[in-house]
């Protein structure tokens, strides 16, 4: 039975203790199985001032936070292991992460929002000095200079990928590489010849390097792409860009089926 002590921000949250109580929204959920892992769900929870926490369950209590958990709904969670947040693809800031167990109580709770608690960062910051390239980012552009798809073996398997470039409203722009079902979700705009203006958002990107240039990409399934969003962030992005006298943007057109040899990263490398 849920226990009535007050719940704290999820920047409060140390390892010194268990019997941790959190209100939160789960932002994004997804599933990862590692050679030294197995099979585990992975979230990013919210808490009301926007403060966010990784956390995650092995598969023996997979199914039940599936259930109890819901996209988008507020819950109280308590009793929980927290612990050091390492690793290349930390999608929170925060030093340390949540994980459920058995004793693990889920709530429901009467809270309502829809505030996606985005964190878009600043073309002129990303990659330098104060950022952490092992934190996954949240970032929304103009996409242009759009390629085709291309098919590249990865570990003997044929994976899609596209690039393209992200700018910001003052012009800025920073390459993308996206790989798998995120490269498939460009598929109809590049054979769609009538598109004019295509807004991205990426949550969750990882910030990478190629031939010394810096690139963003999906960390593996961590990442979110959202085309043409309609969230308040979004819909302000997209006036502000109606504003400015930018170049236009160039759409790529059909796929390039070229074959690759690519080898890819394991998840805490």
């Amino acid at each position: 039975m849920a226990n009535n002590q007050a719940s704290v921000m999820v920047n409060k949250v140390k390892p010194h203790k268990d019997s941790w109580k959190v209100h939160v929204k789960l932002l994004h959920s997804w599933t990862q199985n590692t050679t030294y892992g197995g099979e585990t769900l992975e979230c990013v929870l919210a808490d009301q001032t926007g403060g966010k926490i990784h956390a995650s369950c092995k598969r023996t209590q997979m199914f039940r936070l599936q259930r109890s958990l819901s996209l988008g709904e507020w819950r109280f969670i308590e009793n929980f292991k927290v612990s050091a947040s390492g690793g290349k693809y930390r999608p929170t800031p925060l030093p340390y992460k949540i994980t459920f167990t058995s004793d693990t109580l889920i709530g429901k709770s009467v809270f309502e929002d829809d505030d996606p608690y985005l964190n878009l960062v600043s073309y002129e910051d990303i990659g330098g000095q104060g950022s952490d390239a092992n934190v996954l980012i949240d970032i929304i552009g103009e996409v242009f200079n759009l390629g085709g798809i291309q098919i590249v073996q990865v570990h003997g398997k044929d994976r899609k990928r596209v690039h393209f470039h992200l700018r910001d409203t003052n012009g800025h722009d920073v390459r993308c590489c996206l790989w798998g079902k995120y490269a498939e979700q460009f598929e109809p705009f590049i054979e769609d010849d009538n598109v004019e203006t295509l807004i991205c958002l990426i949550r969750f990107a990882k910030i990478s390097f190629y031939q010394g240039d810096i690139q963003i990409t999906n960390a593996f399934d961590a990442s979110l792409v959202i085309l043409n969003p309609t969230m308040k962030e979004a819909i302000e992005f997209r006036e502000k860009l109606l504003q400015v006298n930018l170049p236009l943007a160039i759409m790529g057109t059909k796929s390039d089926n070229q074959v690759i040899k690519r080898q890819k990263t394991d998840w805490d490398d």
